[in-house]
């Protein structure tokens, strides 16, 4: 009998609900591809909301999140798990490094 491993079972997990396309697991992720899965994990578990208030454009580059991902980035920014890096930016489509993903996690956790 074929046994499934537990990444095998997260990704379907993931596909199954909407979290992710699950496409590429080995793919690095992007800040704002990292904010749209936990925004679609908290609608799916605590029945999260789109913010009241739009963000986006009061960070410096607020501007340059992806279209798919603005709801998911302002949420994120709204419930204070992105506040962007020393100058403000968001930096939206760079890699998140191990350290940010860490931090992101913790502050959606908490």
């Amino acid at each position: 009998q074929y046994l499934e491993t537990w990444d095998i079972r997260g990704r379907r997990w993931a596909v199954t609900n909407r979290i992710s396309d699950g496409l590429n697991p080995e793919k690095a992720i992007t800040l704002e591809e990292l904010a749209t899965m936990l925004y679609r994990y908290a609608q799916l578990r605590h029945s999260a909301q789109a913010a009241h208030s739009y963000h986006l454009p009061g960070m410096p580059d607020g501007n340059r999140v992806s279209s798919w991902a603005a709801e998911a980035a302002n949420w994120a920014v709204d419930k204070g798990i992105l506040i962007g890096d020393q100058d403000g930016k968001l930096n939206p489509q760079r890699t998140a490094s191990r350290a940010q993903v860490a931090i992101v996690l913790q502050r959606f956790l908490d």
